[in-house]
C-alpha cells in the first residue's frame, strides 16, 4: 500500500497490528497516538460484524474487531469512530444483515449513528481504492487480501458468499489453458 500510494505522490507511512489481542492492539494504539499526536482514531471494518452486539445467531469474526473496539475505547483522543464498508460480506461468516440494521436502528435512537452512503465505482476516491487493491493483489498474488476483495466485490454489486480472489484465480487459470 505504501508503494502505491508513493507512486501517487503520497508520502505515506503504514502501520498494522499482529492479531496478538487487546493489550498490544491498545499499547500499539498508544504508541502511534503519542508519537503522531493522533486527534482521530477510524477503525474500519471490512463487513459490518463490528456493530453486532454477541447474542445474533452468526457473529462473523468477533474476536478481530472486539480487540481492535477495547483497545481503541481506552485511547484519549477526542474522535473515536466505526465505521462498516463492504455491507453484505459477511454473509460468508453468517453474519444476519437484519440484526447489523436492528443495531443502527438503536445506534440510531442513542443518537450514535453518524450516517451512511455508498461507494460507488464512478467516485474518484473509490476509483483510486479500486487502483490500489488490484496494485496491491499483483504484489501479493499468492496471498491477496480476503477483506479488500471482499470490498471490492461488494463495491462491485455482488452481495453475500462470493468470493473475488477465488473467481480471480479461476479465470487466471483458464486463461492459461488456451
Amino acid at each position: 500500500m505504501a508503494e502505491f500510494l508513493s507512486r501517487q505522490g503520497e508520502n505515506a507511512r503504514i502501520y498494522a497490528f499482529d492479531k496478538l489481542g487487546v493489550t498490544p492492539i491498545r499499547e500499539g494504539y498508544a504508541h502511534l497516538v503519542q508519537a503522531l499526536g493522533l486527534d482521530a482514531i477510524v477503525l474500519l471494518d471490512g463487513g459490518t460484524d463490528v456493530l453486532l452486539g454477541g447474542d445474533e445467531a452468526g457473529l462473523g469474526t468477533p474476536a478481530e474487531d472486539m480487540a481492535s473496539l477495547a483497545a481503541v475505547a481506552a485511547m484519549n483522543v477526542p474522535t473515536r469512530i466505526v465505521a462498516c464498508v463492504g455491507f453484505g460480506v459477511g454473509a460468508y461468516h453468517g453474519v444476519c444483515h437484519a440484526n447489523w440494521l436492528e443495531n443502527v436502528a438503536a445506534l440510531t435512537a442513542d443518537g450514535a449513528f453518524l450516517g451512511a452512503t455508498a461507494l460507488l465505482e464512478r467516485m474518484p476516491e473509490v476509483r483510486i481504492y479500486l487502483d490500489a487493491v488490484n496494485s496491491a493483489d499483483l504484489a501479493t498474488s499468492r496471498q491477496p487480501s480476503i477483506v479488500n476483495g471482499s470490498i471490492v466485490s461488494s463495491i462491485e454489486g455482488r452481495f453475500g458468499d462470493y468470493h473475488r480472489n477465488r473467481a480471480r484465480r479461476a479465470l487466471h487459470y483458464l486463461s492459461t489453458l488456451s
